[in-house]
């Protein structure tokens, strides 16, 4: 579900697993959905820098933090920075 809250046509509502695993419906900006996840997650995905192929290390906004020559040197350095890293192929 993807629909414009009511009274605020900037706000879309979509659902999330509540609690007690139910759907509920809940209002965010499109800015909050674009920061979700900042400071908690950052993924890992195969990419190329300067020529070099290896793994790109990227906030949940999509923004590009980092880049290592191998996957296992990218878990860590997300693990170091206490972030949980998550694998997008």
């Amino acid at each position: 579900m993807n629909e414009q809250h009511p009274d605020n046509p900037d706000v879309k509502t979509g659902a999330v697993a509540g609690a007690a695993g139910t759907d509920e419906a809940v209002a965010m900006s499109m800015q909050d959905f674009a920061m979700l996840g900042l400071g908690q997650v950052a993924y890992v995905r195969p990419g190329e820098q300067d020529g070099h192929v290896g793994f790109g290390v990227h906030a949940a906004n999509g923004e590009r933090m980092a880049f290592a020559a191998d996957r296992e040197v990218a878990f860590a350095l997300i693990r170091q920075n206490g972030l949980e890293p998550l694998h997008v192929h």
